[in-house]
C-alpha cells in the first residue's frame, strides 16, 4: 500500500515538472508575428463620395424621453422641400401627420407641448393619421418600410438610415 502511494506521488511530481519544463521553454521564446511582405494598400477612390441632395443634419436628442427610448439613437431635423416648409408654421399650430407602415416597428410621436400622441407598435398595412401641435417629434425603432406625409405633402425617407434606430424632428434647423 505504501508503495503504491508513493508511486501516485511520484507520478504527480513527474507531471508537474513537465509541465513547468513546457511553460518555460514557451515564455523563453519570443512570441512571433506574422509580418505581411508588402505593405497592404487602401484603396482610394477615383470619384467623390455622392452624398444625398438634401442636408441631413444630426441633433442633439431632447433631455426627456420615455425609458425604452434613450440610448443609442440618431437624431435628425426634417429637411424644408418644396411642399414642406417648417419655417411658415407658427409654434403650436397644428400639423396633419399621416404614416403608413409596410414592415413591423416601434414609434413614438411627442408634440410641441411635448405630450406623447402615440407610444406602440405599426404593423404591415397600419394607416395612421394624427393632428399633432408643431414642432413635434417622432422616434422610430427602424425607418424602413414607412411612408410620411406632413400636411399632405410626402416626405423623402431615403436619406435617413433605413435599418436603425432614429427620430426625426419636425421644426427648422436651429441655428
Amino acid at each position: 500500500m505504501l508503495r503504491f502511494l508513493c508511486n501516485i506521488g511520484l507520478a504527480i511530481l513527474l507531471v508537474i515538472g513537465l509541465i513547468e519544463a513546457c511553460i518555460a521553454e514557451q515564455s523563453a521564446q519570443p512570441a512571433r508575428l506574422h509580418k505581411p511582405e508588402q505593405p497592404i494598400e487602401r484603396p482610394i477612390p477615383s470619384h467623390p463620395i455622392e452624398h444625398p441632395m438634401r442636408p441631413i443634419l444630426p441633433i442633439r436628442p431632447p433631455t426627456q424621453l420615455p425609458y425604452r427610448w434613450q440610448g443609442s439613437r440618431t437624431y435628425y431635423w426634417v429637411a424644408p422641400s418644396d411642399q414642406w416648409q417648417p419655417e411658415t408654421l407658427r409654434p403650436d399650430q397644428v400639423i396633419e401627420l399621416e404614416i403608413e407602415a409596410d414592415d413591423r416597428a416601434e414609434l413614438l410621436v411627442i408634440d410641441g407641448r411635448d405630450k406623447v400622441v402615440f407610444d406602440g407598435w405599426l404593423g404591415m398595412g397600419d394607416l395612421r393619421t394624427w393632428q399633432v401641435m408643431h414642432p413635434a417629434s417622432l422616434y422610430f425603432s427602424q425607418i424602413e418600410g414607412f411612408s410620411l406625409r406632413l400636411n399632405g405633402s410626402d416626405i423623402d425617407l431615403s436619406g435617413y438610415p433605413q435599418d436603425q434606430p432614429l427620430s426625426l424632428t419636425l421644426a427648422p434647423e436651429e441655428e
